[in-house]
């Protein structure tokens, strides 16, 4: 009972609620702990975690334990240099509550198809919120308020990043919906269905007008493992028909808005491509040979300040100044075992899916500023649904 309770939660409550609600959700302080909606959401979550730890069956997956254990070690090594802030520790207290929980659910073919249900809802809400937010009012669903960091990103001119309804996950919200793309691509490999094929181009309208490069190719990634693995020509000629139109939608719109042509012309010219190189260069000359074995531990952003800049703007090289040859071992360790866990899928079940997923993982890492696992929480929901679930082939791995 408790189980199934916990599953309709996770799939109406977290998936769908979560991004819907938290705008709207203020901060509850417990003492020295402080719930945002991102915590609130993941407590109803504890019954069921609690009953799992009572079980015969309970398990931690390998993946899982890696995770935790590399956030821990960059907790003790913030210890070390005297700068842990209580944030730390709650992050690494409910991704733990979060992941062990998904570990110990079982999930069924009944489960899968309730989860395509509320993925083709996700879809539609987010290419409604993304339309309104681009042609009728770019301050739809935009929350500012001091706790909202990500509140309106001015792109160029008039035009602001669009994140739809997952407005208060800041940058995940740009990346939850690249990520929604390729999840109904896969749906259905390797057929396509006229559903999936709409709701595939709705998406894609949502994802260019996030003006995010790393959301924009997340769709190609997935484009290039499905071709390839199905080289069918109705298979090339399907991903020529939904290019086509994804051009011809996007030149009406330069039409309509003739300075939108100017911001993704932008957004792969601007500058921050040099600020990472600045980032790297201060890493290197600053940091790579002081504390290269353990680390400064986390809030890099502490040491980068002094230089006008927030972070190293890469995965391999910020968790190499945060954790040190130690740290990076931890997170290097992570990639193999995602590697590993993607390979098996695809021998076992022909479906390209999680390589595709593993690819986008890198190269966001490697593009992005956040590296860490507890802040891209909601993201693997995506993966791991659809990874349980017993229907079209889908083997059982535990993440």
């Amino acid at each position: 009972m408790i189980q199934n309770l916990s599953k309709f939660y996770l799939f109406f409550g977290i998936l769908i609620v979560f991004p819907l609600a938290s705008p709207f959700i203020s901060s509850v302080e417990l003492g020295a702990l402080t719930l945002d909606s991102r915590r609130l959401f993941i407590v109803p979550l504890l019954p069921f975690l609690l009953s799992a730890i009572s079980s015969r069956n309970f398990r931690i997956s390998r993946l899982t334990l890696l995770i935790l254990l590399a956030l821990f070690y960059l907790i003790v090594r913030s210890l070390f240099n005297g700068n842990v802030y209580k944030v730390e520790v709650a992050q690494l207290i409910f991704l733990m509550i979060f992941l062990i929980s998904l570990n110990n659910m079982q999930f069924n073919e009944r489960d899968e198809k309730l989860f395509r249900w509320v993925i083709y809802t996700l879809a539609i809400l987010s290419f409604i919120g993304s339309f309104i937010q681009f042609f009728i009012n770019s301050d739809f669903y935009v929350y500012d308020t001091i706790e909202n960091e990500m509140a309106k990103v001015a792109v160029k001119d008039e035009f602001f990043r669009n994140d739809s309804f997952f407005t208060a996950l800041g940058s995940e919200g740009w990346y939850a919906m690249g990520f929604l793309s390729v999840v109904i691509l896969y749906l259905n490999y390797p057929k396509s269905h006229i559903l999936q094929i709409v709701l595939h181009i709705l998406m894609l309208f949502s994802v260019a007008v996030t003006f995010t490069r790393s959301a924009w190719i997340m769709p190609f990634v997935g484009y290039f493992f499905y071709i390839r693995r199905k080289k069918a020509r109705r298979n090339i000629l399907f991903f020529v028909v939904i290019l086509s139109l994804v051009i011809l939608v996007l030149s009406n719109v330069t039409t309509l808005l003739p300075n939108v042509s100017d911001v993704f012309v932008h957004r792969f010219s601007e500058k921050s491509y040099e600020g990472r190189i600045v980032s790297a260069q201060i890493f290197a000359s600053h940091f790579f040979n002081q504390k290269i074995i353990f680390g400064y531990g986390d809030w890099s952003s502490l040491y980068f300040y002094q230089y006008d800049r927030s972070t190293v703007h890469n995965a391999l090289l910020d968790w190499l100044f945060r954790g040190g040859v130690v740290g990076l071992l931890f997170f290097l360790a992570i990639i193999y075992e995602l590697y590993k866990i993607a390979r098996h899928s695809l021998r076992v079940t022909q479906n390209p899916f999680l390589m595709a997923i593993w690819f986008m993982l890198v190269l966001l890492f490697v593009n992005s500023s956040v590296t860490g696992f507890d802040y891209y929480w909601y993201l693997l929901i995506f993966i791991l649904i659809p990874l349980y679930g017993s229907g079209q082939k889908f083997y059982r791995v535990y993440l």
